[in-house]
């Protein structure tokens, strides 16, 4: 049987419902997943699964080995702290690009986001295993021509204009960033008041529109919806305005010194193994090995059971959802983070095993990927109201301030020594993961006094 929630297009139903805040699990105990595929056999909801599968194998191939390319190899010396300092400035600026072109191509709930993100370092495991550093272009170069293919092939358009819709009599709409999101009863009679109800007068009803073919799925190119000169300034506006919001800045404080922290131990870990564990240099990519265990770990806990988590504290709040359940689920992984930078710090020297620096580089993995799901997670859903300006502001902002704190842990490493340097890393990380104590506090009251915007 479906268990699809009722919907009524906008144009069947008054903006006078009554809300019932941000409800995740209903009174039958179902999870509310949104947005719900239309009748349209071209939304990207209906794709079949191998249409789908095309698509994530696709987006994630190309995220992959992108980030893959940061992992140079050990043989440029003191060049690589330089490089791969800079890079953190312009990576992860990818939701800018795609902020008009992407929406989700499975139906989820009402989390809207979940980026999971995991490098696996094949080419660096190749290269420091007997194969020469210039054999780490070679495998990227291979890795990108196959990812050339599959996008070809397999990334098929995703844009889709989403006709607003009424679920459980609460307006449901989505947005020019992909995110869906229920509006409140003022927010609805704001949108019906001033764009009117949508017009169902289409040529072709959605459930009799043809299927694309193969071919026209593809589409490599498509026009501009709206023009940069308007939109560029609008959304380096609600940017800002996104910045202003103690939520968002926390998660961009927060992510960015987990990744700076995580920039710093990739820095050293080659000196630390090669120098004072006396590991051969085509060994020491295996450390990466750790850091894939650890990222699943991350994937683990901060995905499969951080939903969990969210749907079953959701259901005690009487099937209201509120962002700050998020920051909960942070409280183990800070406490990991801490503990695995001090465990990396106070070994790294060579006084003690390999072990030791070794199981920090994994346990802090697992605090890297949780805090990456977590906090882009929290930002999207903390500032409703525009959750895609409030997505790319985390995601770009985080790489700036990332940016200063690695660049300056190596000289700080050789002006004290290991266990300083990371032992002032871990203050400052548990500093910042307690913030999060007063933003539980005060986010919600900041997001419940913002005023109706009408961006949507």
């Amino acid at each position: 049987m479906d268990d699809k929630p009722a919907i009524e297009l906008a144009e069947c139903v008054e903006a006078g419902t009554k809300s019932r805040g941000n409800i995740l699990v209903d009174a039958d105990g179902q999870v509310q997943r949104l947005p719900v595929p239309s009748k349209d056999p071209n939304d990207p909801l209906n794709y079949s699964t191998w249409e789908k599968t095309a698509i994530i194998v696709s987006c994630c191939w190309f995220c992959e080995f992108f980030v893959l390319w940061t992992s140079l190899p050990p043989d440029f010396g003191k060049l690589t702290n330089i490089l791969t300092s800079y890079h953190v400035l312009v990576l992860h600026w990818g939701p800018w690009g795609n902020s008009q072109r992407v929406l989700p191509v499975v139906s989820a709930s009402r989390i809207y986001y979940q980026p999971s993100r995991l490098v696996i370092d094949i080419p660096v495991l190749v290269c420091r295993n007997c194969l020469g550093w210039r054999w780490f272009y070679w495998v990227f170069a291979i890795a990108v021509a196959i990812g050339l293919v599959l996008v070809v092939f397999g990334g098929f358009e995703t844009g889709y204009k989403r006709r607003s819709q009424f679920v459980n009599g609460r307006m449901v709409i989505t947005d020019r960033f992909g995110v869906t999101r229920m509006l409140t009863e003022d927010e609805t009679r704001e949108v019906l008041e001033s764009q009117g109800h949508p017009s169902s007068g289409e040529e072709i009803p959605e459930e009799l529109r043809p299927k694309k073919t193969y071919w026209q799925m593809l589409k490599p190119w498509s026009h501009p919806t709206e023009s940069a000169l308007t939109f560029i300034p609008q959304i380096l506006f609600q940017i800002v305005e996104a910045l202003l919001c103690p939520g968002i800045l926390y998660a961009t404080l927060l992510s960015s010194v987990v990744l700076a922290s995580s920039i710093g131990m990739s820095l050293s870990y080659n000196t630390v193994l090669e120098y004072n564990y006396h590991w051969a240099p085509e060994s020491i990519g295996l450390i990466n090995l750790g850091g894939v265990f650890g990222g699943f770990g991350g994937m683990l806990y901060a995905g499969f059971l951080g939903d969990k988590f969210i749907v079953w504290k959701a259901t005690r709040n009487g099937g209201a959802f509120a962002p700050e359940h998020r920051l909960i689920l942070l409280i183990f992984p800070g406490v990991l983070g801490v503990a695995a930078l001090l465990l990396y710090g106070f070994t790294a020297d060579g006084g003690a095993t390999w072990g030791g620096p070794y199981m920090g580089w994994t346990l802090f993995q697992i605090t890297f990927v949780s805090v990456l799901i977590l906090s882009t997670s929290f930002a999207a859903e903390s500032w409703e109201r525009n959750p895609g300006p409030a997505l790319v502001a985390v995601v770009g902002m985080k790489n700036i301030v990332a940016f200063g704190l690695s660049y300056g842990i190596n000289p700080m490493v050789e002006k004290y020594s290991y266990p300083t340097a990371m032992g002032i890393l871990a203050a400052v990380t548990g500093g910042v993961f307690l913030l999060g104590i007063p933003v539980y506090i005060l986010n919600p009251r900041v997001s419940t006094n913002v005023g109706i915007y009408h961006t949507f």
